[in-house]
């Protein structure tokens, strides 16, 4: 069964292409992540390690990179596939949109459960990226 569920639009005063390098980057992006989810995260460049609970473990990697529109992220196995795509739109030099869609393969169950979760989780990450300043993103 699948579970599809799209964030909120949100507005960054970062350069399109500094946001998506940024971003593109699981070291720099798993800071951006709330507390309650940096728990128990290791993260490389490339790839990402979870471990989420009733999920269980699992990890992400790049499976999509088009500079500087689209980041596309997913498991390669198990059981749950999971796949985050963020986009980015630049309206402006320093106006760039971010839209976050989630998609999951799981059973009936565990799709109620957490379907809230995962809507909550999208619309926070939304909010953390719309709030980097451009500034960060060069230190980081």
């Amino acid at each position: 069964m699948s579970l599809k569920v799209e964030s909120k639009i949100g507005k960054s005063g970062c350069i399109d292409e500094d946001l998506f390098d940024f971003l593109s980057d699981f070291t720099k992006f798993v800071k951006l992540l709330p507390p309650q989810y940096q728990s128990n995260i290791e993260a490389t460049t490339n790839e990402c390690s979870i471990s989420a609970g009733v999920m269980g473990q699992f990890s992400l990697k790049h499976l999509e990179l088009e500079r500087p529109k689209l980041i596309k992220i997913g498991t390669d196995s198990g059981k749950e596939s999971l796949t985050i795509w963020v986009q980015l739109k630049k309206m402006d030099a320093y106006d760039t949109r971010i839209k976050i869609t989630i998609s999951l393969e799981t059973n009936f169950m565990t799709k109620m459960m957490i379907k809230g979760k995962i809507q909550q989780f999208a619309d926070s990450l939304v909010d953390a990226i719309s709030q980097i300043p451009p500034q960060l993103i060069r230190q980081i």
